[in-house]
């Protein structure tokens, strides 16, 4: 049985202890930080927290220019004045450049090893950089060019590659998948010029990884026919789109805008029930410590009262002592 605490000390810590309670039951987790998929020099095709990556591309870039801002005080561009260096040493000089995130003259330097010496190397790395500065047509037409011009190079794979990394990151899943394929197909033993990276591995991922993004999606939406291509037709017939039964780059981005808008919505609905509940909680705790606190002074209130009259019998039996011993 429960003993009747001996004092009101215990008050205080009782509600200290439900204080703690709510607090705990008010805790929530955090979100989860939003991924982007990017293609990284020396590890691939990698998932990367957004927010951060975007701190770090634009500290990068600040570093970048102060670095750049110093050298042209001190002494410009190595390459300067010695237009007879070799083709070679502009095309290492522009990899540095390019590594410490310098695009601007990584190009220049590449641009020069190319004129001075026609390499399809130098030409790959032309296009590399122009993806970096965000100019994908001139990149893409670099990168057509060494398949048309160079099939048979070892840097035909890694062109390939960029092209269909384009379309994937672009949205547009059909032309990266039959891009994919060519690559495996054409290419089933080739490997990345910058990181040794096997493209048959790399094109049977991306091309799952496509796949089930868009079939999730459209199953989430409600969209599940017998093949994934009646569910991209039942999806294009509902939106207005061209029906290919393939995943384009419109029904790419219109399952995507409306496949975050559900799980927003979701988030939303959650989100409510679960205020609802840790409420729930919160109240259900405070009453609790409540009915503890009463249930104490209550408790105390009735010891108070039974030494009171053990107290007052006392006094009485004292009392009728002393008269009997008069």
């Amino acid at each position: 049985m429960l003993r009747c605490p001996r004092s009101r000390r215990h008050v205080p810590m009782c509600a200290t202890a439900a204080i703690a309670l709510i607090v705990l039951a008010a805790c929530v987790g955090r979100p989860r930080a939003e991924k982007v998929l990017i293609y990284d020099e020396d590890r691939g095709i990698i998932f990367v927290d957004k927010e951060a990556h975007e701190a770090r591309r634009e500290e990068k870039a600040r570093a970048t220019a102060e670095r750049i801002a110093r050298e042209r005080s001190r002494r410009g561009d190595i390459h300067v004045g010695r237009k007879k260096d070799p083709p070679e040493l502009y095309f290492k000089s522009g990899l540095q450049y390019f590594k410490d995130g310098d695009y601007i003259n990584a190009l220049k330097n590449f641009t020069y090893a190319r004129s001075a010496d026609p390499k399809p190397e130098y030409l790959l790395w032309m296009g590399k950089t122009y993806r970096q500065l965000d100019q994908h047509d001139k990149m893409l037409s670099i990168m057509e060019e060494i398949l048309k011009k160079y099939r048979e190079s070892s840097v035909a794979d890694d062109a390939l590659f960029e092209i269909a990394f384009h379309y994937q990151k672009s949205d547009d899943y059909a032309m990266a998948t039959r891009r994919y394929a060519e690559l495996a197909e054409q290419y089933p033993f080739g490997v990345s010029y910058s990181n040794n990276q096997e493209f048959l591995e790399v094109s049977r991922t991306q091309r799952q990884y496509m796949r089930a993004e868009m079939i999730t999606a459209l199953k989430v939406l409600g969209y599940r026919g017998e093949t994934p291509r009646e569910a991209y037709e039942a999806f294009q017939k509902k939106n207005g789109l061209e029906v290919t039964g393939t995943p384009t780059a419109a029904t790419v981005r219109a399952v995507k805008s409306q496949y975050q808008d559900k799980l927003q919505a979701d988030a939303a609905t959650s989100t409510q029930q679960e205020e609802t509940r840790r409420a729930t909680l919160v109240a259900a705790v405070a009453g609790a410590a409540l009915a503890l606190n009463l249930w104490i002074l209550v408790a105390v209130r009735l010891k108070s009262r039974e030494r009171k009259r053990h107290l007052a019998n006392l006094q009485s039996a004292l009392a009728d002592l002393d008269t009997r011993m008069l």
